[in-house]
C-alpha cells in the first residue's frame, strides 16, 4: 500500500504544453518533443502505461491512462494508446512521431473536460494528499484552495460524498404466477418475430432459431409441477440462441407472470444479453444477479478511506458517481487501475464470504449488493452467472424452497459441471482459517465480536460478556500471526497451527518434490498422526459453532425484549445474527462435516492439498469435492424446477453421437427425468472459413524450439494470434524469445502472468489492436471472447490433458474412461470455438505436438480440415489462408 506523500508543485496549463509525451514504437523511443533526451533530463514527461517506462530516466510520469480514468470511470478501453484513441473517438496514427502527438492531445481533451467535472473538488483534495501526480494541475485548474479544505484531518470526509449520493434501494415483491398455465408456442413465434425485426441490422427469418425457440418453448409447456422437463439444445454459433430463449422467457413472463432465470458461465454473454434486453421492442423488467464478491462493499470502501493513505478509495469514489450495479469486479470499473497506480487490489473492497453484516451495517439501504437482489425479486426476467445461480439455489433451499424459479434456461451449460464442481467444494486452510479469526476479530471493531460488543451496551446484564468470552476463548486456538512460518520451524502454538503442522506433515510424506512448483496432493483418510489431528480439530471446532449457536440465541431473545426505542439497535444485532449464522451455514458446518467424515463416503474426494508460493509455501489445508458434483445440483436445485433448457454449442466434446451419453452426465440429467435433446445443422462453412495443423517437427519440452515456432507462426499470421500453454514456466521461458522477434514487425505482445494486469484487461487490450499477440495458460481460452480479425490464429504449446489428480482419477473411475477422453477433446473444441463466430471470419487452429491423436482430434469440429505438417509448411499455408 502507498504511503501518503506530498504531491509535487502544480505545472501551469501552459507549462503543462511544453511537457514531453513519449510513446514506445517499433522497440523505439519517440517523443513529441525532437529536442528532448531521455538519459540527460529529469523533466516530467507524459506517458501512456507507465509500467513500460520503468526504464527509461525521466521525473515524475503523468500517465494519461490514469487521466482516463478518473475523468470517464465507467467508460470501457482498453489500457493503451489505442484505447485511449477510441475512447476519444480519434483514428490511430501507425507511427511513432503521430502517437507522441496523439497522447498530448488526449491529455488536453481530459484536462478540459476534467474542468467541467461536477462533485470532483472533494476527490481531487484526497488525491493531492496522497500524491497523485495529476492533482496538482487539475486543483489549479479548477481554483480549488487544497489547505483550506485540510484533506489530512478527515480524509474520509471527502469522499463520502458519492456514497450519500446513492439512492436507496425499495423493498420489492412479485406477484405469483398463473397456476400451471401452458406456454403458448404460437405467442413465442410471434415474440420472436417481433424481437428479430427491432434488433437485427438485416432482419432475416432462419429456420433453426425458430425451432430452437420453440423447442425451448416445449420444455416449459411440458412443465406440470410434479416433476422437472429438461432440454439439452445443442446450437452451434450462428443459430441465434439468445433471441430464441430470450423469446421464450419474456412470453412466459409477460404472459403467464412466471420469472425466468437466464445463467451464464461467462460475464461477456451475461454483458451481451443485458444489451439485448435494453434494445427489444417492449419493455421487460430484468436484473442482473452476480455473487456478492464482484459489488463494493460500502463499508469497506468507507474503512479504507479513512486511513487516508492509498489513492484506490478517491478513484473508487469517482466511479461511485457513475456506476449503474456497483459490480466492481466485472463490472464498468477499471480493472487495470490498480496494479497500474501500484495499491492495493480492487478485491479489498468487496464482500467476501460470510462477512457482510446485513441490517446491522449502516449502509444497508444503500447496498449495492441488497440493491441487486431486491429488483430481481420483482423481475420478468433474471440473468446471472452460473456460480450465482448455483448459490442463490440452495439459499432458497434453505429458507424458501418454494421461491426457486420454475422456468430456467442455462446457457454455455458445457461449464455447469464445473460451476457446480466450484460451488459445492470445501477447502479448510491456514489461509482460510486466518480469514476466520480477522472476522470473528474480538480486539477489532471491525470484527464481528468487536460489533457484538458495541451494540451490546444496551443490552442488560453480565450474560453477554459470558457468550462473547467463550466465543473469544474458542477463537484463541486459530491460527496466529506468524503461522506459515510456525508450521515449518515446528513452533506451532494453538490447535489451528498443530493441526496445519499435521497435514503439512503428511503432505510432504508422500511426495519426493515438495518444493516443487505444483501442488501437492495427499489422499484421505491420513496416517495415525495426522487423523488424531484432524479428529482435536473437529473438537474445537464443534466447540466453536456452539459458543456462536448460543451468542445468536442469546442476541435474538435480547432484540425481542428491547422496547422501540431501542428499534435501530435491535436490527444491527438482528444483522450480526443473520451474519452470524450466515458464517456457520455457509463455511463452519461444511468444515465440521469435512473433519468428522475426512475419506469416508465414495460420493466425495478428500485430500490434503499443499499449495506452492512464488517464495516457498502459501498454503496448507484439506478438500473435499463431490465426485459427480451435478449430483447436489441435480438433486437439490433442478429437481425442484419445473422446466431447464440447457443450451451450448458445444454440449458434446465432439460431433459423435455416442457424445450425447457423457454429455447428460455432465449436466446432470437423471434417468427419471423427462429429457429431449436436439443438435441444430452448422451455419458456419468451416470447410472453408477454419483449418487446423499439428506441427510434427517441433519439441515443445524445448523452451528454444517452442518460442522459436510460435514466434515464426505470429510473424505469418501478421499478428492477432493467441499462444496457449500448458505450464506457466514454459510461458515465461517463451515469451521474451517472442517477444524480440515480433518487437522489430512492430507487433504488439501481451501475456499472462508477465503484464500486471488482469485476463480481463489483457483481451481488451488485445482486441483493440488487431495485430496484436496475446499468451496465456490454457485455463485463458475461457475469457477470450474476441470477435473477426482480431483472433485469426490460435497455438497450443501442447494437447491439453487433463493432469492425474487424485480427483480427475476418481472421477475416470466413476464416469469410465470416456471421460478422460472427454476433458482432452472438449478443452480443444472450447478453444477453436475462439476462432470462428461469423460467417466473415477466417481461423487457424495449431498444436505443436506431433503426439496428438485422431482420437483427441474428434474435439475439432466436422468440416474443419486437419493436417499433419512441418513448421515451415505450417507458416506457408498460413499466410496463404490468411
Amino acid at each position: 500500500m502507498q504511503s501518503a506523500a506530498v504531491a509535487p508543485t502544480a505545472p501551469s496549463f501552459e507549462a503543462f504544453m511544453a511537457l514531453p509525451a513519449l510513446v514506445h514504437w517499433r522497440a523505439q523511443l519517440y517523443c513529441d518533443t525532437p529536442s528532448y533526451s531521455a538519459a540527460a533530463d529529469n523533466t516530467p514527461v507524459l506517458v501512456c502505461y507507465k509500467p513500460a517506462y520503468t526504464d527509461v530516466q525521466t521525473g515524475a510520469q503523468l500517465d494519461v491512462l490514469e487521466l482516463g480514468a478518473f475523468v470517464h470511470p465507467t467508460r470501457q478501453f482498453a489500457p493503451s494508446l489505442r484505447g485511449l484513441a477510441g475512447l476519444a473517438g480519434i483514428p490511430f496514427p501507425e507511427d511513432g512521431p503521430a502517437q507522441a502527438a496523439l497522447l498530448k492531445h488526449i491529455a488536453c481533451m481530459l484536462l478540459e473536460q476534467a474542468v467541467s467535472l461536477k462533485d470532483a473538488d472533494d476527490i481531487l483534495c484526497y488525491l493531492h494528499a496522497t500524491g497523485w501526480n495529476w492533482a496538482p494541475l487539475l486543483c489549479d485548474m479548477r481554483g480549488i484552495d487544497v489547505a483550506r479544505r485540510k484533506p489530512r484531518l478527515h480524509p474520509e470526509k471527502l469522499l463520502m460524498g458519492a456514497v450519500s449520493n446513492l439512492q436507496r434501494w425499495q423493498f420489492a415483491e412479485r406477484g405469483d404466477p398463473q397456476p400451471n398455465a401452458p406456454l403458448n408456442a404460437t405467442h413465442v413465434a410471434a415474440r420472436l418475430d417481433e424481437m428479430v425485426s427491432h434488433t437485427t441490422a438485416s432482419p432475416e427469418k432462419r429456420q433453426s432459431q425458430y425451432t430452437f425457440a420453440a423447442d425451448v418453448a416445449k420444455t416449459w409447456q411440458h412443465a406440470d409441477g410434479e416433476s422437472v422437463s429438461v432440454a439439452l439444445l445443442e446450437a452451434p454459433t450462428g443459430t441465434g440462441k439468445t433471441l430464441g430463449y430470450l423469446a421464450a422467457a419474456v412470453e412466459a413472463a409477460q404472459s403467464l407472470d412466471e420469472q425466468v432465470w437466464v445463467s451464464t458461465y461467462t460475464k461477456n454473454l451475461q454483458r451481451q444479453i443485458e444489451q439485448t434486453l435494453t434494445r427489444l421492442p417492449v419493455k421487460v423488467d430484468y436484473a442482473i444477479r452476480k455473487g456478492r464478491e464482484n459489488y463494493l462493499c460500502l463499508l469497506k470502501f468507507e474503512e479504507t478511506a479513512q486511513k487516508g493513505t492509498d489513492m484506490l478509495p478517491a478513484f473508487v469514489a469517482r466511479w461511485l458517481q457513475e456506476t449503474r450495479h456497483g459490480d466492481v469486479l466485472s463490472g464498468d470499473f477499471p480493472r487495470w487501475l490498480p496494479p497500474l497506480l501500484q495499491t492495493m487490489p480492487i478485491g479489498s473492497f468487496t464482500d467476501k464470504q460470510g462477512e457482510c453484516l446485513f441490517t446491522a451495517c449502516p449502509h444497508y439501504r444503500k447496498c449495492f449488493i441488497e440493491k441487486s437482489i431486491q429488483q430481481a425479486r420483482e423481475a420478468d426476467v433474471i440473468v446471472a452467472n452460473h456460480a450465482l445461480t448455483i448459490y442463490a439455489g440452495r439459499s432458497a433451499l434453505r429458507t424458501s424452497p418454494n421461491a426457486l424459479p420454475r422456468f430456467a434456461v442455462f446457457d454455455e451449460a458445457h461449464h455447469l459441471f464445473d460451476a457446480a464442481d466450484q460451488a459445492f467444494a470445501i477447502f479448510l486452510s491456514g489461509r482460510e482459517l486466518r480469514e476466520l479469526a480477522g472476522w470473528l476479530g474480538h480486539s477489532s471493531q471491525d470484527g464481528i465480536m468487536g460489533r457484538v460488543e458495541k451494540y451490546g451496551i444496551h443490552i442488560s446484564g453480565n450474560l453477554l460478556g459470558e457468550y462473547v468470552g467463550a466465543v473469544a476463548h474458542a477463537a484463541s486456538e486459530l491460527p496466529q500471526d506468524g503461522w506459515l512460518k510456525r508450521l515449518q520451524t515446528g513452533q506451532t502454538l494453538t490447535v489451528g497451527e498443530r493441526f496445519l503442522q499435521a497435514l503439512l506433515g503428511y503432505a510432504k510424506s508422500m511426495t519426493t518434490e515438495a518444493h516443487g512448483p505444483h501442488a501437492v496432493e495427499a489422499p484421505l483418510p491420513a496416517d495415525a498422526q495426522t487423523t488424531r489431528a484432524i479428529a482435536e480439530m473437529a473438537e474445537w471446532l464443534m466447540g466453536l459453532n456452539k459458543a456462536l449457536a448460543k451468542l445468536v440465541d442469546y442476541l435474538q431473545a435480547c432484540c425481542e425484549e428491547l422496547d422501540e426505542d431501542a428499534a435501530d439497535i435491535a436490527q444491527r444485532l438482528t444483522g450480526i445474527c443473520r451474519a452470524i449464522e450466515t458464517r456457520m451455514e455457509t463455511q463452519l458446518r461444511p468444515w465440521q462435516g469435512l473433519l468428522t467424515s475426512a475419506g469416508d463416503s465414495e460420493q466425495f474426494v478428500d485430500w490434503v492439498e499443499m499449495v506452492p508460493g512464488q517464495h516457498g509455501l502459501f498454503d496448507v489445508g484439506m478438500k473435499r469435492h463431490w465426485v459427480n458434483p451435478m449430483v447436489p445440483f441435480s438433486g437439490g436445485i433442478m429437481a425442484r424446477m419445473s422446466g431447464v433448457a440447457m443450451t451450448s454449442a458445444s454440449l458434446r466434446a465432439s460431433d459423435d453421437e455416442n457424445g450425447w451419453e457423457m454429455a447428460k452426465k455432465l449436466c446432470g440429467i437423471d434417468a427419471d427425468m423427462h429429457s429431449e435433446i436436439a443438435s441444430f445443422p452448422q451455419v458456419l462453412d468451416y470447410g472453408k472459413q477454419a483449418v487446423a495443423f499439428v506441427v510434427t517437427d517441433v519439441d515443445w519440452r524445448n523452451a528454444h524450439a517452442l518460442s522459436t515456432a510460435m514466434g515464426r507462426l505470429f510473424k505469418a499470421s501478421h499478428g492477432g494470434a493467441l499462444g496457449l500453454f500448458t505450464s506457466i514456466k514454459r510461458l515465461k521461458d517463451s515469451y521474451q524469445p517472442i517477444r524480440n522477434a515480433l518487437q522489430k514487425d512492430g507487433v504488439d505482445l501481451f501475456a499472462q502472468h508477465i503484464d500486471p494486469l488482469d485476463n480481463g484487461s489483457l483481451v481488451e487490450m488485445f482486441s483493440a489492436d488487431e495485430n496484436s499477440c496475446l499468451l496465456g495458460t490454457d485455463a485463458m481460452r475461457q475469457g477470450v471472447d474476441v470477435p473477426g480479425r482480431s483472433l485469426r490464429l490460435v497455438v497450443y504449446d501442447k494437447v491439453p490433458r487433463a493432469v492425474p489428480s487424485l480427483l480427475f482419477m476418481a472421477r475416470v473411475k466413476a464416469f469410465g474412461n470416456a471421460y478422460r477422453q472427454d476433458v482432452t477433446r472438449r478443452a480443444l473444441r472450447q478453444a477453436f470455438g475462439r476462432l470462428v463466430r461469423h460467417q466473415s471470419d477466417r481461423g487457424v487452429f495449431v498444436i505443436l505436438d506431433g503426439r496428438t491423436n485422431s482420437a483427441e482430434l474428434m474435439g475439432i469440429p466436422q468440416g474443419v480440415r486437419i493436417e499433419r505438417v512441418t513448421l515451415g509448411q505450417a507458416e506457408e499455408r498460413i499466410k496463404n489462408f490468411l
